[in-house]
């Protein structure tokens, strides 16, 4: 983070999907802690280099995705 100005973009990508009931060490269920609230600190603590964009007035912009890959691959 201290090697860059600004983000112009950013783009939360992170899942995971478990048969198994499982938790952190901070006793979240995991599937939650990663699917949803990773995403959420790792934008906090961007928001500084969000607030810098100025190219023409452009707001900066957090997009969240989720795969629902139930079923997919081997298990």
């Amino acid at each position: 983070m201290e090697e860059e100005e600004k983000i112009d973009v950013l783009i939360n990508n992170a899942g995971i999907y478990q048969n198994k009931l499982e938790y952190s060490e901070d006793q979240i269920e995991k599937t939650i802690a990663v699917n949803y609230h990773s995403q959420f600190i790792l934008t906090l603590h961007l928001l500084p280099l969000l607030d810098k964009i100025t190219f023409n007035c452009l707001h900066p912009g957090v997009i969240n995705t989720k795969l629902l890959q139930k079923g997919w691959g081997a298990e």
